[in-house]
């Protein structure tokens, strides 16, 4: 066929998707001269807008599997075109741009933000580049062991790593390999590794108030599992735990470095908050019981 003077996006389907990491729309292009079709000409499909950290993807199927930003599909004998667009977890537009040379059209995907199903909660963590030390903010249920928390995490995350408070050692899972399936629970502390900044959607009930956490002599890597108005810093998180507490930890991801509260002493008396995960040195067995 002639070469394209003209690239229109026919269609679109669905129009919108929800932002769910795993919705799809199909992008319909035609490639004419006139009114002549195009056919057997490569048109490029390309992300030119989307939501920051979107993670959101194009693939084609014809001639070759194509994924990324920037895809090729070749058109058939009526100048067709067709680009699969993959949703990530950021809701907003995204703008693709479908060309060949100088000749182009752009169309707009809307990708809308999932709401909770009833009695459920959406809970967000940002992860930067490096460890991140994370807890499990609501009871997802897609979420039950280390493997499974890396998958929610995604492809970026290179490690989940746990605090083995019995033995007071580190216990590393790493993605793939079938060994140290740790498993994952609300009111604990782990590391996540992550090979780029990114964020990660948790979709579950809230963790069930009050909650009790069960600490051994030495350190425990724990988290606030519900919003306990009583603890908003290491200060009162190192209270609410008692005179047995001689330490409060948190990782300071951006440095990389542990930060050290030690109780009594008005130093270093970080913020506390939900999602995160601390070390709290006890010396004597306790439980603490957060409301």
């Amino acid at each position: 066929g002639p070469e394209p003077n003209k690239i229109d996006v026919i269609s679109v389907v669905p129009s919108s998707i929800p932002a769910d990491g795993t919705a799809v729309a199909t992008i319909k292009a035609r490639a004419m001269k006139d009114n002549e079709p195009s056919n057997n000409y490569t048109l490029t499909f390309k992300i030119m807008l989307e939501p920051l950290l979107g993670n959101v993807y194009l693939s084609t199927t014809d001639p070759v599997h194509n994924y990324g930003k920037e895809v090729g599909n070749v058109t058939n004998d009526d100048g067709y075109a067709y680009a699969t667009l993959k949703a990530g977890e950021v809701a907003g537009d995204v703008e693709i741009e479908v060309y060949r040379g100088n000749v182009s059209d752009t169309v707009v995907v809307t990708l809308e933000k999932v709401q909770p199903p009833e009695n459920k909660t959406n809970f967000t963590l940002e992860f930067i580049t490096g460890y991140n030390m994370i807890s499990l903010p609501v009871n997802d249920s897609a979420v039950t062991d280390a493997s499974s928390f890396a998958d929610k995490i995604g492809d970026n995350c290179t490690e989940i790593i746990k605090w083995d408070s019995a033995i007071q050692e580190y216990v590393a899972y790493l993605p793939g390999v079938p060994l140290k399936n740790f498993d994952v629970s609300g009111g604990e502390g782990y590391f996540a590794n992550i090979n780029k900044p990114m964020s990660a959607t948790f979709t579950g009930e809230r963790w069930e108030s009050p909650f009790t956490v069960s600490m051994v002599t030495g350190y425990n890597m724990i988290s606030l599992p519900v919003n306990d108005s009583a603890v908003t810093d290491a200060s009162s998180f190192a209270d609410k735990i008692g005179d047995n507490c001689t330490e409060i930890i948190k990782w300071d991801s951006a440095i990389q470095e542990y930060v050290t509260y030690l109780p009594g002493v008005p130093l270093k008396n970080f913020d506390v908050s939900e999602g995160a995960g601390y070390l709290a040195n006890v010396n004597h067995p306790t439980n603490v019981t957060f409301n």
